[in-house]
């Protein structure tokens, strides 16, 4: 799996969640918008600080605007790791 995936180094001003349909993706600019599978979402709730069963309730149009709010913008670069079109 290891060897079929990519590596990126992102600042998290150049991430932004948003809808992919009904589901939650994350837009990582030049390198396209992913899809979450279950351990990325929580990865990313971790870091937004906030309750993966909370936003599980919400729609994907409202768990984006919830994430863009509360993912820190600091300057420090986040590493993702993709495989094909999912955020691994």
């Amino acid at each position: 799996m290891k060897e079929k995936s990519s590596l990126f180094w992102h600042l998290p001003k150049e991430i932004s969640p948003c809808p992919i349909g009904s589901e939650l993706g994350i837009d990582i600019g030049s390198n396209g918008v992913h899809s979450l599978n279950d351990w990325s979402f929580g990865q990313v709730c971790t870091i937004a600080n906030v309750h993966k069963e909370t936003v599980n309730r919400l729609g994907s149009d409202t768990a984006s605007r919830v994430f863009r709010e509360t993912i820190p913008s600091g300057g420090k670069p986040l590493q993702l790791m993709t495989q094909g079109g999912t955020l691994r």
